[in-house]
């Protein structure tokens, strides 16, 4: 049952970004920002990126590659990434940061196997085959979403950079 609910919501998202303004013609007037606050299903991401303060970041000519998790997958986000999170405000920069990569992807850009660098530091391992593409554990739902200053890639779960969190519950501990 969940598996249809998941295919029901994603095709869902794909015709709101079909239909909206979000097509590829105005997609490219736009920048990672503006694409995000177009998206229903990112508006989790578009405040927390807010809280971050790195709508700046995010709006500069790039080119990026942003690997944006949906409502749901921050919902569904560890109870301990969430602990960490009330007790390290800084470590939500760190997150966000692990999703971003500073250079244009799309998904034909992917290989099989590569592995990126995330612009907070840490490696992330982008997989394309047969049954799709997957950064580390999460699957991209929606690829390609062209924007003026990058490429958006919407995925199913936050990317958590586990290092940089153990880091932050040793030192609030």
């Amino acid at each position: 049952m969940k598996k249809i609910i998941k295919k029901i919501t994603i095709g869902l998202m794909a015709i709101t970004l079909l239909l909206s303004p979000l097509n590829f013609t105005s997609a490219i007037s736009n920048d990672i920002i503006d694409t995000a606050i177009n998206t229903p299903e990112l508006s989790t991401l578009t405040i927390l990126v807010t809280e971050a303060e790195l709508v700046d970041t995010l709006k500069s000519p790039g080119p990026f590659t942003v690997f944006a998790p949906t409502n749901e997958a921050f919902e569904q986000m560890p109870r301990i990434v969430k602990k960490a999170l009330q007790k390290n405000p800084e470590l939500l920069t760190d997150i966000l940061l692990y999703h971003v990569v500073s250079a244009d992807i799309t998904s034909a850009d992917i290989p099989r196997a590569t592995i990126v660098d995330s612009i907070q530091g840490s490696k992330i391992l982008a997989r394309n085959n047969n049954q799709g593409v997957f950064i580390n554990r999460a699957e991209v739902i929606i690829p390609d979403v062209v924007t003026s200053n990058g490429t958006v890639h919407i995925i199913d779960r936050v990317l958590i950079p586990w290092k940089a969190v153990a880091q932050s519950i040793r030192a609030n501990k």
